[in-house]
């Protein structure tokens, strides 16, 4: 029997026999009907993720206030920070250990002699001035440039005493006090003694005052401020404080 017949047809049966091959997804039946697919998603647990530090903007050309940050800058072994100040005997003559005092600023904080400023010095310039006194704002001007920038990365603070305002006797307030520093350009903090309660340590007849203290408050030179006096100011300061002139 010939075999040709039934090759033909078993060729048939094998050709439609064979699986449709697969279609991608969105494909069409031949027919026009779109192919219906069931898509599983599957769920996970939510997944916590820590807050990144970004950094904050910073308006480069924004005013910011020197005096809150103009502060000793020491490196190294500096100061102990558990110290405490000496609870007395006081005194105002050199030798004597200054008293620590707690005065409104200009800006009306309450400023502390012992404060945190203290801890780090190692030494503490305090000036004593008045409004009235016309020689007083062109020395503060030469503290600020001579003394004040150029010590304080070595471990000076300075401080500013302000006694009264443009009158003798009459006491400075907070607006004259910002007035006054802001021409005499100063930076450091500057304290109002309206109750004159460091009266002891200044003569009104001779201001304005330097006193210098050194690590524990203990006073080691005091003069009539003067441009001689400036000098031999700078001269205890190298000698006093670690690093280069």
């Amino acid at each position: 029997m010939p075999l040709r017949p039934l090759s033909a047809a078993l060729a048939l049966c094998l050709v439609g026999c064979l699986p449709e091959p697969a279609r991608p997804p969105g494909a069409l039946f031949d027919s026009g009907v779109p192919i219906s697919f069931d898509v599983v998603v599957e769920e996970t647990a939510p997944v916590d993720v820590p807050p990144v530090d970004r950094p904050v903007a910073v308006d480069a050309g924004a005013d910011v206030p020197d005096a809150p940050t103009d502060r000793p800058i020491v490196t190294g072994d500096g100061p102990d920070p558990s110290r405490r100040y000496p609870s007395g005997p006081y005194g105002t003559l050199v030798g004597g250990v200054m008293q620590p005092f707690e005065l409104a600023d200009c800006a009306g904080t309450t400023f502390r002699f012992a404060g945190p400023d203290w801890v780090t010095a190692r030494a503490t310039l305090v000036t004593f001035t008045a409004g009235y006194c016309e020689g007083c704002a062109e020395l503060a001007r030469s503290i600020q440039s001579s003394v004040n920038l150029p010590y304080r990365p070595r471990g000076l603070r300075v401080v500013g005493v302000l006694t009264d305002g443009s009158v003798p006797g009459d006491p400075a307030t907070r607006a004259f006090c910002q007035q006054w520093i802001f021409q005499a350009g100063i930076s450091h903090p500057m304290a109002l003694d309206l109750a004159s309660a460091l009266r002891s340590h200044t003569d009104r007849l001779t201001l304005p005052q330097w006193v210098l203290t050194d690590e524990n408050g203990r006073i080691l030179w005091r003069a009539a401020g003067s441009a001689a006096a400036l000098n031999e100011l700078r001269t205890r300061l190298d000698a006093l404080l670690p690093g280069a002139p």
